[in-house]
């Protein structure tokens, strides 16, 4: 499926909600002469708020033509459109432009001179585009605790995945002038509010359009979902704001 399709009907495509997107706002500080950039920015939800919060201008970057196109339906419902440019690109190859304010949510890892391809990599490129009083919005996953063999089977992740926690915060803890100013952990209920759907939408098609191929992708589905409720407190997810340590 697309992603407007697997995400068909949810405002975040990601494992959280809006109360922590409410907790990083106010810890944000914006004029109407900045500029926020989303890379990967699917619907742009996030970038449409923080337009409409502080009356930035905004540039969205995704790769996905029916993502963009429903970015535009509600920019242009909630009178914001001349405030928004979406660019329909991959951003792993978009040029970004300099920016107060960079939305990474999930996106595609970034190459850097010394690195390519890795979190650190993309967090370097990402701070690179970033102008006074700069600021970093990052959605990151990682392993709250050491996942089971049985977890990693059912899954099919490799164990190295994604960092620890403790890995997780060291890196950002080196993103020299960046500190840490919020972070906002997705709870087990937001993770079943973005998983359980997901689910529903694979099975749904399944019974529409039965195949051999779609049901053998339907069973991972399934088994990917039952290890994250059984396992919920493995995976982790968080919204993290990095702001200059120089200007707050």
């Amino acid at each position: 499926m697309s992603d407007v399709a697997h995400y068909e009907g949810q405002r975040y495509w990601g494992p959280f909600g809006q109360s922590q997107v409410d907790a990083l706002l106010p810890h944000i500080a914006l004029e109407p002469t900045h500029r926020a950039t989303d890379l990967g920015c699917g619907r742009a939800e996030v970038l449409l708020q923080l337009v409409e919060r502080f009356g930035v201008s905004a540039t969205g970057i995704d790769q996905s033509a029916a993502a963009l196109a429903i970015a535009e339906r509600e920019a242009t419902a909630r009178g914001l459109r001349e405030r928004v440019q979406l660019v329909e690109v991959d951003a792993a190859d978009a040029t970004i432009p300099p920016s107060e304010l960079i939305v990474w949510i999930g996106g595609p890892l970034l190459s850097a001179p010394t690195d390519e391809g890795t979190t650190e990599s993309t967090l370097q490129v990402l701070r690179a585009a970033l102008r006074p009083p700069r600021h970093l919005l990052l959605g990151l996953g990682f392993w709250n605790a050491p996942p089971p063999n049985e977890y990693l089977e059912a899954t099919g992740l490799p164990a190295d995945a994604l960092p620890s926690r403790a890995e997780l915060d060291a890196l950002l803890a080196r993103q020299t002038p960046l500190q840490v100013r919020h972070v906002a952990n997705s709870t087990a209920e937001d993770w079943a509010a973005f998983e359980l759907p997901i689910l529903e939408r694979w099975e749904a098609r399944l019974a529409a359009e039965p195949s051999d191929a779609l049901r053998a992708t339907v069973e991972r589905k399934r088994r990917f979902t039952a290890a994250q409720q059984r396992w919920r407190d493995v995976m982790g997810f968080g919204l993290f704001l990095l702001t200059d340590s120089m200007g707050h």
